[in-house]
């Protein structure tokens, strides 16, 4: 029983190895972007597997698992430092600056607890609710928000829906294949423009490598068409992209934008397995800001049927 453990360990750690060298990969193949999502996760696994065989006898294979997994350990450190924020603690809008609330939520058409997702948002009272994915009974049951936030735009195209408190003055759409895409919308909040954008790229399994690379391409755009944008920005939504991805990580850099750090800014948004409890969860849907907004607190929000959970953020922009 003792060497088959042993051998179960082992075998463990020796995956666990193989995928985190196949995140290296990442630039050039969707399945190793798709990988660098789970950082948190394999340094948990290999901090686990480590101390299992700090008890078996140092011999040869043993001992060059723990090394192996040692490797492992520092490589998410690398890459989750950086992006480690402390919790947020809500800080309040100077006397010239106002302050609102955004919101963003990928509802899964399948999901069936519209009553529990209408009812969380509205005790929120936010602003601004993006939702994805509005297709089959989520556009007749979001409906009932119209109330609260008189100012609806829905392209039935993209199945996405903004909700806002404040007019819109404008709105552009840019199409990538004919599901996804992204949405810029001029709202004016106590009569001082603030571009909103929403987006969903596609995932990186589903519509194989012509939407990977529809995806990298949305991706691209945005910064190409607005980084240079003057009023205060927002981009929110479903990215298909972990805070890892190598075309994320590009966005950020050429574009100088924030992300809102949700938890200890690394928790995860989306998991297809058990995401209830949010363990194989990875950090896929992103809030952004240019430098121009101040991000005063942002959260992560409850299951609330979706494969997504929402992410809210609160934020302040300087009065016009």
């Amino acid at each position: 029983m003792r060497r088959c453990c042993l051998t179960l360990i082992l075998t463990l750690a020796s995956a666990l190895l193989a995928i985190d060298l196949a995140t290296f990969a990442a630039p050039v193949h969707r399945i190793a972007d798709g990988l660098t999502g789970y950082r948190l996760q394999y340094l948990g696994s290999a901090a686990l597997l480590l101390a299992l065989l700090l008890f078996p006898k140092p011999r040869g294979l043993v001992r060059a698992t723990r090394w192996g997994l040692g490797l492992v350990i520092i490589d998410q450190c690398f890459w989750l430092l950086p992006s480690l924020r402390p919790p947020s603690s809500a800080t309040s809008p100077t006397t010239s600056e106002i302050s609102f609330s955004v919101a963003v939520f990928n509802v899964l058409h399948s999901n069936q607890k519209t009553t529990q997702t209408i009812d969380y948002f509205q005790s929120l009272d936010t602003d601004v609710i993006a939702f994805f994915e509005s297709s089959r009974h989520w556009p007749e049951a979001l409906q009932s928000l119209k109330e609260q936030w008189p100012h609806h735009l829905r392209i039935d195209r993209l199945d996405m829906e903004l909700h806002s408190k404040h007019p819109i003055a404008s709105e552009q759409i840019f199409r990538y294949g004919e599901r996804r895409g992204f949405v810029a919308c001029d709202l004016l909040i106590e009569e001082t423009p603030v571009t909103v954008i929403i987006n969903h790229t596609y995932p990186l399994i589903t519509f194989g490598e012509q939407g990977y690379h529809q995806r990298n391409e949305q991706l691209a755009a945005l910064a190409n068409i607005f980084t240079k944008h003057t009023d205060p920005l927002i981009v929110m939504g479903d990215f298909n992209a972990s805070t890892w991805s190598p075309p994320f990580r590009k966005l950020l850099q050429s574009t100088g934008w924030k992300r809102a750090p949700t938890g200890f800014g690394v928790l995860g948004t989306h998991a297809l397995i058990a995401p209830e409890t949010a363990l194989l969860a990875h950090p896929i849907d992103h809030l952004l800001a240019s430098d121009s907004v101040r991000i005063l607190d942002a959260y992560l929000g409850p299951y609330l049927g979706s494969d997504h959970r929402p992410i809210l953020m609160q934020c302040a922009v300087k009065a016009n």
